[in-house]
């Protein structure tokens, strides 16, 4: 059975038009229904002053405690940065083989590096990251054909040179996934990737 995805906004920032098209363009990737939460996930306790940023972990684990276990995936879109205690920065997390995945807008929009803001840039970039985390929802690593969405991208540079779509191996997983088959060979539940 296919599990519907639920975006939903983790703190205040978010257009709802934003998530409207995005719940579109993933319904049309992923062939999945999409919806749009209408409540707000508070994330006011995650945020750390010293960084000025939310820890990615603490709010998949938010995301997960609202969810309805086993019946959807969980896709939170936030305006604040993200880290995790790894790494300076995320573009998202999401969970290994579970419901939740996490994205930020922050540094996906051409602002944070100077420019000029680009609402169809920042929109594509979102729908790859995106992509990107709900693949590891449904067990899928890195992977190291370089135009797959699922490729790690470590710099906003990285996103726009992959494509908005799997390669043929992460294709044929996703697709085994959310037709509700197990991911074979993949991580225990809970575990968490960027």
């Amino acid at each position: 059975m296919t599990k519907p995805i639920s975006l939903v906004r983790a703190g205040e920032g978010v257009d709802s038009d934003v998530l409207q098209r995005l719940a579109g363009a993933l319904e049309g990737a992923l062939r999945v229904p999409c919806r749009v939460e209408s409540g707000i996930v508070e994330v006011a306790d995650l945020y750390d002053p010293d960084r000025r940023q939310l820890r990615a972990d603490l709010l998949l684990k938010k995301l997960a405690d609202g969810a309805d276990v086993g019946e959807t995936r969980r896709l939170g879109v936030t305006a604040q940065d993200l880290y995790l205690p790894v790494l300076t920065h995320v573009f998202g997390a999401g969970q290994l083989t579970g419901n939740c995945a996490v994205v930020s807008l922050y540094r996906l929009r051409e602002e944070a590096y100077g420019l000029p803001h680009s609402q169809p840039l920042l929109e594509e970039r979102l729908l790859k990251e995106a992509l990107h985390e709900l693949g590891h929802t449904a067990g899928l690593r890195h992977c190291s054909v370089w135009q797959c969405v699922m490729s790690c991208s470590n710099g906003v540079e990285l996103v726009d040179l992959k494509a908005a779509r799997y390669c043929p191996h992460c294709h044929s997983t996703m697709q085994r996934v959310l037709q509700g088959h197990s991911a074979v060979g993949q991580v225990h539940p809970g575990q968490m990737n960027s």
